[in-house]
Protein backbone atom coordinates (compact mmCIF):
# COMPACT_ATOMS: atom_id res chain seq x y z
CA UNK A 1 0.00 0.00 0.00
CA UNK A 2 1.35 3.43 -0.91
CA UNK A 3 -0.04 6.66 0.51
CA UNK A 4 1.02 10.29 0.83
CA UNK A 5 -0.13 13.42 2.60
CA UNK A 6 0.92 16.99 3.34
CA UNK A 7 1.27 18.40 6.83
CA UNK A 8 2.22 22.07 6.96
CA UNK A 9 5.28 22.36 4.72
CA UNK A 10 6.18 18.66 4.89
CA UNK A 11 5.39 15.91 2.39
CA UNK A 12 4.98 12.39 3.79
CA UNK A 13 5.20 9.22 1.74
CA UNK A 14 4.21 5.99 3.46
CA UNK A 15 4.80 2.46 2.16
CA UNK A 16 3.17 -0.54 3.82
CA UNK A 17 4.23 -4.06 2.89
CA UNK A 18 2.99 -7.29 4.44
CA UNK A 19 5.46 -10.05 5.21
CA UNK A 20 5.46 -13.54 6.63
CA UNK A 21 8.04 -14.71 9.11
CA UNK A 22 10.14 -12.65 11.47
CA UNK A 23 12.34 -9.59 11.21
CA UNK A 24 15.82 -9.77 12.66
CA UNK A 25 17.30 -6.58 14.06
CA UNK A 26 21.04 -6.18 14.62
CA UNK A 27 22.68 -3.40 16.62
CA UNK A 28 25.03 -2.62 13.73
CA UNK A 29 22.22 -2.22 11.18
CA UNK A 30 19.64 0.54 11.10
CA UNK A 31 17.19 -1.64 9.18
CA UNK A 32 16.13 -5.23 9.82
CA UNK A 33 18.14 -8.05 8.29
CA UNK A 34 16.47 -10.27 5.69
CA UNK A 35 16.01 -13.94 6.57
CA UNK A 36 15.73 -14.94 2.91
CA UNK A 37 18.19 -17.48 1.55
CA UNK A 38 19.80 -14.85 -0.69
CA UNK A 39 19.82 -12.14 2.01
CA UNK A 40 22.67 -10.21 0.35
CA UNK A 41 20.29 -9.41 -2.50
CA UNK A 42 17.62 -7.93 -0.18
CA UNK A 43 17.39 -4.79 1.94
CA UNK A 44 19.69 -2.57 -0.12
CA UNK A 45 16.69 -0.57 -1.31
CA UNK A 46 16.01 0.70 2.21
CA UNK A 47 19.54 2.06 2.52
CA UNK A 48 19.27 3.70 -0.92
CA UNK A 49 15.92 5.28 -0.03
CA UNK A 50 17.35 6.62 3.24
CA UNK A 51 20.37 8.11 1.45
CA UNK A 52 18.23 9.91 -1.15
CA UNK A 53 15.73 11.21 1.41
CA UNK A 54 18.54 12.54 3.65
CA UNK A 55 20.26 14.11 0.62
CA UNK A 56 17.20 16.37 0.34
CA UNK A 57 17.09 17.11 4.11
CA UNK A 58 14.39 14.56 4.84
CA UNK A 59 14.03 11.73 7.30
CA UNK A 60 13.04 8.07 7.21
CA UNK A 61 11.29 6.05 9.90
CA UNK A 62 10.37 2.38 9.89
CA UNK A 63 8.23 0.25 12.15
CA UNK A 64 6.49 -3.10 12.24
CA UNK A 65 2.83 -3.60 13.13
CA UNK A 66 1.86 -7.24 13.32
CA UNK A 67 2.89 -8.67 9.92
CA UNK A 68 3.22 -5.29 8.16
CA UNK A 69 6.45 -3.38 7.55
CA UNK A 70 5.85 0.39 7.41
CA UNK A 71 8.32 2.87 5.93
CA UNK A 72 7.58 6.57 6.25
CA UNK A 73 9.58 9.23 4.41
CA UNK A 74 9.32 12.91 5.30
CA UNK A 75 10.50 15.62 2.88
CA UNK A 76 10.25 19.37 2.70
CA UNK A 77 7.44 20.42 0.39
CA UNK A 78 9.06 23.15 -1.68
Amino acid sequence: KLSSFLRRNMFFLKVENSFYGTLTEKKWSEFPISDKKDAKQHGMGLINIKNVVEKYDGAVKWEVREQTFLLTMMLKNL
